[in-house]
């Protein structure tokens, strides 16, 4: 019995060990991004990407989107956004999300948008609660318009500090449309 219990120990550590390290890489290679030192970011990204890393496969997708570092490819951007979607990851889901809204690389589809940004909201997802929340103040992807309903999910995205959302959110409150208007909370 103990040798099943210590083995099943050494197995959990080995995951955990091997989860950090590559929680490390993903930093490593996003801090080179901010540096702009993209190959390095290829280079950490590409090993990550093969282990089906979601969170490597939305950086990889963004760097493909802007050809930074790679060749601009936005269907490869899309293909890494659909695989990281496919694992689950919020940031994946969000980044097709708004490739389906704009029509980059596939047809423009508000209502497939929509409710991909509602799946990466349910996630908490920042950016994704805000365009869901937008998605409902201006009725679009099938959604009736509801500016009342659009608020929680802005000020959830602003409180996670979204920085337009909080600038919405300082509008709604400072035209007082769909919030009691405070001039107060528009500047806060």
């Amino acid at each position: 019995m103990k040798k099943i219990s210590c083995l099943a120990l050494a197995v959990m550590l080995s995951a955990v060990l091997h989860a950090h390290a590559q929680d490390n890489e993903l930093a490593a290679a996003k801090e080179a991004i901010k540096k702009r030192d993209y190959a390095t970011a290829v280079k950490l990204l590409q090993p990550l990407i093969e282990k089906e890393d979601p969170k490597a496969m939305a950086a990889m997708g963004r760097m493909r989107l802007a050809g930074q570092g790679v060749v601009k490819d936005e269907g490869a951007a899309l293909e890494l956004f659909k695989k990281g979607a496919d694992l689950g990851d919020p940031e994946s889901i969000y980044l097709l999300a708004r490739q389906t809204h704009l029509g980059n690389g596939l047809p423009r589809d508000d209502q497939k948008a929509v409710a991909l940004y509602k799946k990466a909201a349910d996630m908490a997802y920042p950016d994704a609660r805000l365009w869901y929340g937008l998605s409902l103040y201006r009725g679009i992807g099938g959604l009736t318009q509801d500016k009342a309903a659009a608020v929680p999910w802005v000020r959830s995205a602003a409180e996670q500090g979204h920085s337009l959302a909080q600038a919405w959110l300082g509008d709604f409150y400072r035209d007082g449309e769909v919030v009691e208007k405070d001039l107060y909370q528009a500047v806060s």
